[in-house]
């Protein structure tokens, strides 16, 4: 059997015992965060050998907003780094409680005040993002009019998310900002149910397309910062908020929203499901969930959030979210093979 096995580094301080951790990951949420617990009442020493009292206050404090903090876990001390970021708050007592961001951190200080006639997201963003701060633009589009007020870049970028449906995340220290899914990060992860699926509770559920029950809102933003807007669908159903660029009449988007309901209201599984902590999932991969007993309810989805979750008592679990099917998948004699694909992913909430 597998022992969870884990080495927590705050501050450039290791810690190879057993913490209590959760890591929670969507790019519907600005910022990755992850909550520590270290169970264990610790003391520390200076150069010269004496006990250090001022662990989260003053000059000398071994613990400080904004330290360094890096996440290993894993089996068997085979550890892998799975969440690194900034200490962004803590409860000064025992036990004591960590709060850590990614680098979105870094975001949250300065604030900015500027006006911007129609800009390309390009060129904005060249205004908005700090020096030093590594990025990639996964798409382009107008903005329209926009100003900004003592806002700081990440203030700025949750707008962009919220109104315009862009996407911004960090992935291994380069912030992407766009799509929510970026196919060049994606990764296929297979899991078995009965198998490798551990628990999915009431979470991950069976819906037949004819019981599904969708409306479409899609929007699309002209060049003079013009909403166009379309409606389709049924109108009980559950809303899924579309966004299209490079709509540029409201019969084309009308013509998009229409052509959207197929790809999204289709036959499979809603929901979550819970796994061990290997293999490492990210949000934007694909999941093939395999269904033994019934095949034909097999098939592949993309990931929109990860809790990944660890500690002595609860060993190491990822919690993994799904949303829009890519494909179902057949088996051909021992292979499971993809069918109906679709390469067009969806930016939706």
């Amino acid at each position: 059997m597998k022992r969870i096995t884990s080495e927590i580094i705050l501050n450039g301080i290791s810690f190879k015992f057993m913490s209590t951790i959760e890591i929670e990951s969507t790019y519907n949420q600005l910022t990755d965060t992850c909550k520590l617990v270290i169970p264990k009442k610790i003391n520390f020493k200076d150069k010269n050998g004496l006990n250090v009292d001022t662990l989260f206050s003053g000059p000398g404090a071994v613990f400080k907003r904004g330290s360094d903090a890096e996440i290993y876990l894993g089996y068997d001390l085979n550890n892998k780094l799975r969440f690194k970021g900034k200490i962004s708050g803590f409860i000064p007592k025992y036990p004591f409680e960590f709060d850590i961001q990614d680098d979105m951190y870094l975001l949250k200080r300065n604030t900015i005040n500027a006006t911007f006639e129609n800009p390309l997201l390009s060129d904005f963003v060249k205004k908005i993002i700090p020096e030093g701060i590594k990025y990639e633009l996964t798409r382009d589009q107008n903005l329209g009019d926009f100003r900004i007020t003592n806002s700081t870049p990440a203030q700025i970028l949750e707008k962009l998310r919220s109104e315009y449906f862009i996407y911004s995340f960090f992935r291994d220290g380069i912030l992407y900002i766009g799509s929510s899914i970026v196919v060049k990060l994606q990764k296929t992860i297979r899991f078995t149910m009965f198998q490798d699926i551990i628990d999915d509770g009431d979470g991950l559920k069976y819906v037949d397309a004819e019981d599904k029950k969708i409306k479409i809102v899609a929007k699309s933003i002209l060049d003079d910062n013009t909403e166009l807007k379309h409606e389709a669908g049924d109108s009980d159903g559950e809303t899924r908020t579309l966004f299209f660029t490079n709509i540029k009449s409201e019969k084309d988007l009308e013509i998009k929203a229409k052509a959207s309901i197929s790809k999204l209201k289709y036959s499979g599984f809603e929901g979550d499901f819970e796994t061990f902590l290997t293999p490492e999932v990210r949000h934007g991969d694909l999941v093939e969930i395999i269904n033994p007993q019934i095949k034909e309810q097999s098939g592949a989805y993309i990931v929109s959030k990860v809790v990944t979750s660890a500690g002595s008592g609860i060993g190491g679990r990822q919690k993994i979210s799904i949303k829009q099917k890519v494909y179902d998948l057949i088996k051909e004699g021992n292979a499971w093979k993809p069918t109906n694909k679709t390469n067009e992913y969806f930016d939706y909430e």
